[in-house]
């Protein structure tokens, strides 16, 4: 796990406060008005229903928080801080606040503006007016750095991250980009982003205790009690703990589809219940098989921690922001557990 944890900060009197004061602003409320109180509470009932059931606008935030978690969890960031909270008093309005600023363990800072793309088919390209690129450059080169755009590919649960000026102009006033083009620029390796693969397949046996009843009858109904559970690479027991648990995170969060819970029988008696996680397809000869990126593995996890069947229940969940996914040294192979680790730089 990364290191990096949300810094305490006891503000949320002090943020509704400051939402107060914005709102007394707009609409000319009073501190010392008796009334003052509820009125600020229905506005704020009133915006929060309205602004729930926008799913677009739910999900666009949701995929804003979680790429900062992706950041945190990655584990190359150092800094990671929301730019676009809290007032800023400017000379010149012709600039927009990114989302994040990042700062990198190797001292490069930059800011990141993240946008949600729902798209059905790779050929889509996503676009965004001209004048609001303008105004994010405008914003960054006041701190002499750069901004990138972070894209993330709900329906692929894919991120990409690529700097500002891969975008080109098409001619109707917006800047845009392929879902090609955004894979070839991709600069996720820089947060600490790596292709994983490993020897499929990958599964879970939960043995059954042979000193204890497991007796399979005619209905094939059968009571038993787990003796243990063992994971398996290939046809590998996976003997070390910590390769245990990188297994079952994967065999939980990455690509691989996971089948029907298989039975495995001898002479009436259930020996194990078996899950299995396998790739759809195998690369002859190759010896491994891609199982995900690990931004896709932690956004995975993400997910699952922000809905319950398939409907959102929450934009970010309580966990720390570097707490998901897992540590995977640079120089890691394993024992038991192979794993390959693929660095995808972007082309030039």
């Amino acid at each position: 796990m990364s290191k990096i944890t949300r810094l305490a900060r006891d503000n949320v009197n002090l943020d509704i406060l400051d939402l107060f004061d914005k709102l007394a602003r707009d609409a000319e409320l009073s501190l010392t008005d008796e009334s003052c109180s509820e009125e600020f509470v229905e506005r704020i009932r009133v915006g929060f229903e309205a602004t729930k059931s926008h799913e677009a606008t739910l999900y666009g935030r949701r995929a804003e928080s979680m790429f900062g978690y992706v950041a945190a969890s990655l584990g190359q960031c150092s800094l990671i801080k929301k730019e676009d909270a809290g007032e800023i008093y400017v000379d010149d309005m012709d600039v927009l606040v990114p989302d994040y600023r990042i700062h990198l363990k190797d001292n490069k800072m930059f800011f990141v503006e993240v946008k949600n793309v729902h798209a059905s088919s790779a050929t889509f390209k996503w676009s965004c007016k001209a004048e609001i690129i303008e105004k994010l450059v405008k914003y960054a080169q006041i701190f002499n750095t750069e901004c990138k755009i972070a894209l993330y590919w709900s329906r692929w649960n894919h991120w990409m991250l690529f700097p500002i000026d891969k975008l080109h102009l098409n001619g109707q006033g917006k800047c845009e980009i392929s879902f090609a083009e955004a894979a070839k620029a991709s600069e996720m390796s820089i947060l600490g982003d790596v292709m994983l693969g490993t020897t499929p397949p990958l599964s879970i046996r939960f043995q059954a205790d042979q000193t204890k009843p497991r007796y399979v009858d005619n209905d094939g109904k059968c009571q038993f009690t787990i003796s243990g559970i063992d994971l398996y690479c290939g046809s590998k027991l996976i003997r070390d703990s910590a390769e245990c648990q990188l297994a079952f995170y994967l065999i939980l969060f990455g690509d691989w589809p996971i089948g029907e819970p298989t039975a495995h029988i001898e002479s009436s008696n259930l020996s194990y219940i078996e899950l299995v996680a396998a790739p759809e397809k195998t690369v002859p000869n190759q010896g491994f098989e891609i199982i995900g990126s690990l931004s896709k593995i932690i956004s995975s996890q993400y997910r699952n921690l922000t809905a319950e069947d398939k409907q959102l229940i929450r934009l970010s969940p309580s966990a720390q922001p570097g707490s998901l996914g897992i540590f995977i040294p640079a120089s890691y192979k394993g024992i038991d557990l192979k794993l390959w680790q693929f660095h995808v730089t972007p082309s030039l």
